[in-house]
C-alpha cells in the first residue's frame, strides 16, 4: 500500500463492506448483492475483493410455462439447474412474457402462464379465459418468481430477472401473420379496466413500452415495485428491463431503471440493473449508444458496427459490464467455442440462448438447424472459461488486443504476472514477457484438460514463442513464479486519516476510492456511494464520478493545498465551490 489514496480506499472500503453485511444478515459474512468491482470495473464482486465473471445458458421458458396445448406443461426447473451445474455455469437469464400467447417465427402460438395480473372477469379475453383486472396482481406469478430465484440462490446461481418482453407487444416481423398483442392484458378487449394500450390503433402495442400514457405507466410501475419488493432480500439478482423492446422504448426503459434505483434507495439491499439490445423488424431498432448512455450497469449490445461482436468482440473498457448474449449476437463459428473464448479474453461475459434438453422446454424452429442450434461443446466451453476465471487473479487482469504483447490479439493479462491467451490460428503464439521464471500450460478449451506444460526462465524482457501441443484451437495460461519485490511504504499523515473518517460520517460523501493528492488527471476517478452528484446527468450504479467532467462543471471533490499554519492543515478535501 504505497500511496495515500490506497490507504484511504482500504479504510473506507472496509467500513462500507461491514455496513453492507450488517444490513444483510442473511448473506454469508463479507458478501452481499453484486456490485461493480472497485478496481476492475469490467467485472462484478460481492465482497469488494474477488472478481466475479458471469456465464451461462438460458432459455425463454425458464420462468413461465408455455405450450401449444392448454394448460402448458411446466419446465422441470430442477433439471434445468442440474444442467447448468453440470457445466459449471453461474448465470441464468430468467425470461418474462407479458402476453397470454407467444407467436413464434413460424406463426404458431404457445400459451403462457402464469401472468402478473389476476383473471377475475367479468367477460372473456381473446384466449377464451376470464379478462384481467389490472388493479389486482396474481399471487401465483410472484410466488413462482420468488421460488425460482430462491432455488437458484440456494445453488449459487446469479439471476437476471426480466421485467418486460418486446415480443409480447408486436409481431416483430412482417412475416408473422398474427400478433401476440391480441392476447395482451393491456389490450382493450382483455381487461375490465378500460385500458387501451394501442393508442394509435395500428393493432400493435408498441405504445406501452413508451412514456405518454400515464395510466399504463402507473400499472407497470406497480408491477416493477412488486417484483423488487419480493426479491430485495436476495443477493443473486440483477434486474433487466426488457428483452428486445423496440427502438423508441429508450426513454421508457431509462424511466424504469431509475424507478428501481429510487425504490431500492431506502431498502436493505440495492441491486444492479441491466439494459439489453433494442430490436424490432417493423418499428425499428435502437442503438448500442442507447445502452452506453443508460443508467444501467450491465448492458447486452447488438452485433455492432461491422458486426464485430460476431467474430472479433471489442475489448471491454470498463464503461459498462458487457453481457454478450447470443440472443442478440449470432457468432460466426458454428459451435461458438471460439466466440466464447474471444469474449472471455476481451473482458466480456458470454451467455448462450439455448434450447436445453430439459422436460417442459418445447422445441423452437431456430434451434433445430438454425443459428442457435444447441451445442454441447458451447455449454462445456463456457464452464471451462469460468473455471479459468476462478483460477487466475481475475481482479488484476485486463484484456488487451495489442499484438506486440500477444500475437493472437486475445489475451487477459496482469503484466509480468499472469496471462491467459486464446489461440485458434496455425503456428506459434508469441507473448512479451519480462525477466523471470514462469509456468506455462496449454489447456483444452472445451474439456478443460491440461494438454502440456513447461517451466521457463528469461534473463531479460523478450518476446517468447510458445508452440501449441496440437493442430486445433487451445488456451495458453502463463503465470510468473517470481516473487514480486515489496514496495516501500509511505507513512500516511494523521490529518488525512482524520479526513477519511470525517468523510465517512456523511452518508452523501462516502468515498471508497480517492485519487492521490499528488496530481489529479482526467483518467483518475473517485467513487461516491449514496447521493453523490454526477456531472454527466446521471448517477452510475457503481458510483463512478470523473474528476475531469464536461467543461463548465466542477469535480465531486478536489484537493486544496494550503499554507501550513497552526490552525490550518496542509491538505484538506473540500467540496467544489
Amino acid at each position: 500500500m504505497n500511496t495515500i489514496a490506497e490507504f484511504l480506499a482500504a479504510v473506507l472500503c472496509q467500513s462500507l463492506v461491514a455496513a453492507s453485511c450488517f444490513a444483510a444478515q442473511s448473506a454469508p459474512e463479507g458478501h452481499g448483492p453484486l456490485r461493480v468491482h472497485p478496481s476492475n470495473p469490467r467485472y462484478l464482486t460481492d465482497d469488494g475483493n474477488r472478481a466475479i465473471y458471469l456465464t451461462g445458458l438460458h432459455t425463454w421458458l425458464d420462468f413461465q410455462d408455455g405450450g401449444v396445448d392448454y394448460p402448458p406443461a411446466p419446465l422441470d426447473y430442477n433439471a434445468y439447474l442440474d444442467l447448468l451445474e453440470r457445466h459449471h455455469h453461474n448465470f441464468i437469464r430468467l425470461w418474462a412474457w407479458e402476453s397470454a400467447a407467444w407467436v413464434r417465427p413460424d406463426s404458431s402460438k404457445l400459451w403462457l402462464e402464469p401472468l402478473p395480473f389476476a383473471r377475475t372477469g367479468p367477460g372473456v379475453a381473446a384466449d377464451g379465459r376470464p379478462k384481467f383486472d389490472l388493479n389486482k396482481l396474481n399471487p401465483a406469478y410472484f410466488e413462482r418468481l420468488r421460488n425460482r430465484v430462491a432455488a437458484a440462490n440456494d445453488r449459487n446461481f446469479y439471476v437476471g430477472v426480466m421485467l418486460f418482453q418486446g415480443f409480447s407487444v408486436s409481431r416483430k416481423s412482417r412475416s408473422r401473420r398474427e400478433t401476440p398483442w391480441a392476447y395482451h392484458p393491456l389490450h382493450h378487449a382483455n381487461n375490465i379496466n378500460g385500458i387501451n394500450g394501442d393508442a394509435d390503433g395500428d393493432g400493435e402495442g408498441y405504445e406501452i413500452h413508451q412514456l405518454g400514457n400515464d395510466r399504463v405507466t402507473a400499472i407497470q410501475e406497480t408491477l416493477v415495485r412488486k417484483v423488487v419488493d419480493i426479491l430485495n432480500e436476495f443477493d443473486n439478482v440483477v434486474f433487466e428491463i426488457g428483452n428486445e423492446c423496440h427502438g423508441a422504448s429508450t426513454a421508457w426503459q431509462y424511466h424504469m431503471l431509475q424507478l428501481i434505483h429510487a425504490h431500492e434507495k431506502e431498502m436493505p439491499k440495492r441491486h444492479l440493473t441491466w439494459m439489453t439490445y433494442q430490436w424490432d423488424g417493423i418499428a425499428g431498432r435502437g442503438t448500442d449508444n442507447d445502452l452506453w448512455r443508460s443508467p444501467a450497469t450491465l448492458v447486452s449490445p447488438s452485433a455492432g458496427k461491422d458486426r464485430a461482436y460476431e467474430h472479433a468482440p471489442p475489448v471491454a473498457d470498463g464503461t459498462k459490464i458487457v453481457i454478450a448474449d447470443t440472443d442478440h449476437i449470432n457468432p460466426r463459428d458454428r459451435d461458438r467455442v471460439a466466440w466464447i473464448w474471444k469474449c472471455f479474453t476481451r473482458g466480456l461475459h458470454p451467455i448462450f440462448m439455448d434450447n436445453p434438453p430439459v422436460p417442459g422446454c418445447p422445441a423452437h424452429p431456430d434451434f433445430t438447424n438454425g443459428p442457435h442450434k444447441p451445442s454441447e461443446r458451447t455449454r462445456s466451453a463456457m464452464g471451462v472459461t469460468r473455471t479459468i476465471a476462478e483460477t487466475i487473479d481475475l481482479a488484476n487482469m485486463t484484456p488487451t488486443d495489442d499484438r506486440s504483447i500477444c500475437s493472437s490479439g486475445y489475451c487477459l493479462t496482469s503484466p509480468g504476472r499472469e496471462y491467459v491467451v486464446w489461440h485458434d490460428q496455425q503456428g506459434l503464439v508469441r507473448l512479451m514477457l519480462p525477466a523471470g521464471t514462469f509456468n506455462a500450460r496449454w489447456i483444452d478449451p472445451v474439456v478443460g484438460d491440461e494438454l502440456a506444460a513447461e517451466r521457463l526462465t528469461l534473463r531479460v524482457r523478450s518476446s517468447r514463442q510458445f508452440k501449441p501441443p496440437g493442430n486445433g484451437p487451445s488456451v495458453l495460461h502463463v503465470k510468473s513464479l517470481t516473487k514480486p519485490q515489496a514496495k516501500a511504504r509511505r507513512r500516511v499523515p494523521v490529518r488525512l486519516e482524520m479526513a477519511a473518517n470525517r468523510l465517512l460520517s456523511n452518508r452523501h460523501d462516502e468515498i471508497t476510492r480517492i485519487a492521490s493528492n499528488s496530481g489529479l488527471s482526467s483518467s483518475q476517478n473517485v467513487t461516491v456511494h449514496g447521493d453523490g452528484p454526477d456531472f454527466r446527468g446521471e448517477v452510475r450504479e457503481n458510483g463512478t464520478v470523473p474528476l475531469a467532467p464536461p467543461k463548465g462543471t466542477g469535480p465531486c471533490f478536489r484537493l486544496a493545498r494550503r499554507k501550513v499554519t497552526k490552525h490550518q492543515p496542509a491538505e484538506k478535501w473540500t467540496s467544489p465551490p
